[in-house]
């Protein structure tokens, strides 16, 4: 079987009800910002969706914080 496979160990944020990845460069402090310096996790499953095998998985080891550096809780 041919799978397509994408792990991810890192940070993760949620920002207006969407799950983000944060580039080990990326320093968000407000959600707006993470927008802008992440990635989107749901471009990943849209990417591995168009691949032509019969086996896609998505592994995420991330966690996840509640509060931006400028105090913004994302938790709500």
């Amino acid at each position: 079987f041919e799978v397509a496979l994408c792990f991810y160990s890192g940070h993760g944020v949620q920002a207006n009800s969407k799950n983000y990845l944060v580039p080990v460069d990326a320093i968000p402090q407000t959600e707006a910002d993470v927008a802008y310096q992440c990635l989107n996790a749901q471009t990943i499953l849209d990417r591995l969706e168009k691949v032509q095998t019969p086996i896609k998985i998505m592994l995420l080891d991330a966690g996840f914080p509640t509060v931006f550096a400028g105090g913004e809780n994302t938790s709500d």
